[in-house]
């Protein structure tokens, strides 16, 4: 999307100067005075009026192609904000155990903690601190 608004925003510039010598060389094979004013003037209303249905034209095709492609994104969202939440959500668990084993770890490293096993039916000798 990034790039097609960036595309959106160009102004694309067309040298229209050899397309019109290509075309006065066509025409003057048939043409009787290449002088001619009107001869020339309608060559180029010719040209501009050729590029403006094209630019039509693109304009046209580029807003249908911004239309699918804000419908698809219209579509995506919700998996995307889903995905999101999910993704957050194994963050959170993810943290959550790692507190759980560093907590565990730091018991078990603390000299001051009695080790005892919790399946032994009788409680530990020394209280807990």
């Amino acid at each position: 999307m990034r790039e097609l608004e960036q595309l959106s925003r160009t102004d694309l510039t067309v040298d229209l100067q050899h397309i019109e010598q290509a075309l006065m060389e066509l025409i003057a094979r048939h043409a009787r005075d290449m002088s001619d004013d009107q001869l020339r003037e309608a060559v180029e209303d010719y040209i501009v009026n050729s590029m403006n249905e094209m630019r039509t034209g693109q304009r046209i095709r580029h807003r249908a192609a911004q239309d699918r492609f804000d419908r698809l994104e219209v579509m995506v969202r919700p998996y995307l904000e889903e995905t999101g939440t999910l993704a957050r959500d194994r963050h959170n668990r993810l943290s959550h155990m790692d507190a759980a084993v560093t907590h565990a770890l730091d018991q078990l490293s603390d000299p001051e903690t009695p080790i005892y096993d919790p399946r032994d039916p009788e409680p530990p000798r020394e209280p807990r601190p």
